[in-house]
């Protein structure tokens, strides 16, 4: 079961529909590659990655987005995640 939530998650959020190569050596090295990338952002970000900040982070490298709009974007994310989690904890707290 983990391992179909994993793919679900590489063909979704990290563009792992679309093989570089067909070769087992470049699909390990794209798999390889996407989950760097994915823990990456989550070092960065605080949180998870989700398609949006997937997204976010592909036009600021693309020079379609300027690193202003990618860090608000990044604090967006962050405030949201609190205000989550202190939703979840008043929550719990009733």
């Amino acid at each position: 079961m983990e391992i179909e939530i994993f793919f679900r998650f590489y063909k979704q959020l990290m563009g792992g529909s679309h093989l570089i190569s067909h070769d087992d050596n470049g699909i390990e090295i794209q798999v390889y590659c996407s989950m760097i990338a994915c823990l990456l952002i989550n070092l960065w970000t605080g949180s998870a990655p989700n398609k949006r900040t997937f997204e976010m982070i592909s036009y600021y490298f693309q020079g379609l987005a300027s690193e202003e709009e990618l860090l608000a974007h990044i604090e967006k994310q962050k405030r949201a995640a609190e205000a989550k989690a202190a939703k979840s904890e008043s929550a719990k707290n009733l």
